[in-house]
């Protein structure tokens, strides 16, 4: 088999998953895939056009994906470090209404600010709240992000173990007690890090809201440095909760 049939297949696999992640319950888990310049069309461009965030890491790859939605021209933003030095490698920028790419030296997304900032932003959740006081008004969704996840290891409620080196923490509805609102993973296995934040909805007074992709923060098998640095701080607060 050529060398050519080989990365077409590899690229097939890639698009079918997916696919399959974005059907799988009428709304998008994509942000589970790395994403790639193949799969940036199959990221949702919300009926509401509320913008998204997402920072997602395997191995030595991290990726920050911007859905920039609220100007006169949609763009979907890929921003690549190849290999976890905190400096980016590739920006690949998907233009959803016309179907072409554009390759900056620099997103040009107003969204974004510098690298690594984002990274840090979007696990602290100051991008989601930035975007909407920005604009006076809900252009992002409120997404599961670290203050809460510190405030329920610290009342030390819906927190547990999980597997030998991880900790699972739930966020649940006050009026709901039993349903999940989001989650929180963290774990370390032989050097490598875990960090992931999901929201399956929020409120917003007495709306019940669901965004249109579930993970704002997925890292799995991670050496990326500024989510080992998070990672490692919650273990510290785990620890002295004497959770894990």
């Amino acid at each position: 088999m050529g060398a050519d049939m080989k990365v077409i297949q590899m690229v097939v696999v890639v698009m079918m998953c997916c696919m399959a992640a974005f059907a799988e319950g009428g709304r998008s888990d994509i942000a589970t895939i790395p994403a790639t310049k193949d799969s940036m069309p199959l990221l949702p461009v919300p009926n509401d056009y509320k913008n998204y965030f997402i920072l997602q890491s395997f191995e030595k790859v991290t990726n920050v994906i911007i859905g920039d939605f609220g100007g006169s021209e949609k763009i979907i933003c890929l921003i690549v470090d190849r290999d976890s030095d905190n400096t980016v490698d590739e920006v690949i920028e998907y233009y959803p209404e016309s179907g072409t790419f554009s390759y900056p030296p620099k997103p040009t997304t107003k969204l974004f600010s510098e690298y690594p900032r984002i990274k840090r932003d979007i696990i602290e959740g100051k991008v989601f709240k930035d975007s909407t006081k920005a604009n006076n008004t809900e252009y992002t969704h409120e997404m599961a992000s670290l203050p809460v996840l510190l405030l329920r290891i610290k009342e030390g409620r819906h927190v547990s173990k999980r597997g030998p080196n991880g900790v699972y923490v739930k966020n649940t509805d006050p009026d709901l007690r039993s349903t999940i609102m989001s989650d929180y993973y963290c774990a370390r296995e032989q050097g490598r890090y875990f960090l992931q934040f999901r929201t399956l909805y929020y409120k917003s007074g007495s709306s019940k809201i669901v965004p249109p992709i579930q993970h704002s923060v997925y890292c799995r098998d991670s050496s990326d440095p500024i989510v080992r640095e998070y990672v490692e701080m919650l273990f510290i607060r785990a620890r002295e909760k004497r959770i894990n």
